[in-house]
């Protein structure tokens, strides 16, 4: 058994750090951010908490291992976080891929089956409390969208990208869940939806903001990322008028990258032609 003479005191402690530092310090900061690029995710978010000096060697490899490639939906919340990543001078630059959800909440409506789901979405027999919390979620994000505030915010991401000159990234659009299953939730999802999952495909209008903010701030889109399922991909194609622009330009001919794969949840890019 350890007597008390052998646990350090607080002064041995910082004696200790100071010298581990102090040692740190000498290493070249080429070695120390080589070192950083091959730490995981989670352990670069703690790194970069030990220090200032830290802080700045690990900023970059963690830009590049958390935010190459990112998901958010049409809310207020998760467009903000959208902003805050963009305006953020090291994190900026390492965007790469950047999609947004296609679903949304369903109107919620006793008589309409497609809306209630008793066993996988909805209880039927939702409570007052429930049901109240269900509209106010369904109304929040409807407000959000028909006043273009979705738009306006993609904008300024858009023109942040611009600032920072990360003129490559590439736009898309996910689905939210699969048979009422949701594996990988974007940004702000369990805020927006809590025991909720939006279900209603609207991908259109997801890619209609895509483009329209692309327009307004005038952010080059080189190619669309698509991760859907085959029968949304399909809906797509038929009913998005900028995307059968895409896959069709009279000018310069089909623009549509024939290797594109149609397997259900699978990644599919259709690229502009050069």
């Amino acid at each position: 058994m350890a007597s008390t003479s052998d646990v350090p005191s607080d002064k041995r402690l910082l004696e200790t750090t100071k010298t581990e530092q102090s040692r740190l310090l000498k290493v070249p900061n080429e070695i120390i951010g080589l070192i950083a690029s091959v730490c995981d995710p989670d352990d670069l978010k703690n790194l970069r908490l030990t220090s200032k000096f830290m802080c700045r060697i690990a900023s970059p490899a963690f830009g590049r291992k958390a935010f190459s490639r990112r998901r958010f939906i049409f809310t207020r919340k998760s467009m903000q976080g959208l902003l805050n990543i963009t305006a953020q001078p090291v994190f900026g630059p390492c965007l790469r891929v950047i999609t947004f959800g296609t679903c949304r909440l369903r109107d919620y409506d006793y008589g309409e089956d497609e809306a209630i789901d008793s066993s996988l979405q909805y209880d039927i027999h939702m409570d007052d409390v429930s049901q109240a919390s269900f509209q106010v979620k369904e109304l929040e994000h409807k407000a959000f969208v028909q006043k273009g505030g979705h738009i306006e915010m993609l904008t300024l991401a858009l023109k942040n990208l611009q600032a920072c000159s990360n003129h490559g990234v590439i736009l898309g659009a996910h689905d939210d869940s699969l048979r009422y299953v949701v594996k990988r939730r974007a940004y702000g999802f369990d805020d927006a939806y809590g025991k909720f999952i939006p279900t209603k495909f609207n991908g259109v209008e997801t890619l209609d903001a895509i483009f329209a903010a692309s327009g307004h701030s005038q952010y080059p889109i080189q190619a669309i990322k698509l991760f859907v399922s085959q029968k949304h991909l399909f809906a797509l194609l038929e009913t998005s008028e900028d995307l059968l622009q895409i896959f069709h330009d009279e000018t310069n001919g089909p623009a549509l990258n024939p290797d594109m794969d149609f397997r259900p949840l699978s990644s599919s890019i259709i690229r502009m032609d050069d």
